[in-house]
């Protein structure tokens, strides 16, 4: 069984995520996301509302969980689930330049974990969290970026 994982903060989750997940599942047997808590990073939704929000995007799609890890590397929780391919969404260069030091990282803890790279689709490649995040604080328009739940979540933080 080909198992894979896809880890992010998902603050918020995003159409071009969304994209990712469901090209990734036609891949793999198995997709794993993850999210990964990361205490030097100052998220705009909580854990809880972060995995709330996934679930319902996730919902319907077969052969995709979501955890959480804490504490833990990443590499480090590929080789406890039996994982063997970490997935990596690229947009531009700059996400390529840290994606290549990432995985550096990841080959010195773990070599037998793999990481593959899925180019992000054109509709979605000037998507991001933090832009999302931006244009909901102005009260822009965000249905070409995320799910109505999560637009309405933004529209909620941003009141």
């Amino acid at each position: 069984m080909k198992k894979a994982i896809f880890a992010g903060s998902f603050d918020p989750i995003t159409l071009g995520h969304l994209n990712l997940i469901e090209r990734a599942t036609r891949l793999f047997d198995q997709l794993i996301l993850v999210i990964a808590v990361n205490p030097s990073k100052q998220t705009l939704f909580s854990l809880q509302e972060r995995q709330k929000m996934v679930k319902k995007v996730i919902q319907g799609l077969d052969h995709v969980s979501l955890v959480v890890i804490e504490n833990q590397l990443l590499v480090q929780y590929a080789q406890q689930v039996g994982a063997r391919y970490i997935i990596r969404g690229i947009r531009t260069v700059a996400d390529f330049e840290y994606e290549q030091a990432m995985f550096a990282i990841n080959q010195s803890q773990a070599k037998e974990i793999e990481t593959l790279y899925l180019m992000a689709d054109p509709t979605y490649r000037f998507v991001s969290s933090s832009v999302v995040k931006e244009i909901a604080a102005y009260g822009g328009d965000l249905s070409e970026m995320v799910l109505p739940h999560i637009d309405q979540a933004l529209k909620d933080k941003f009141k």
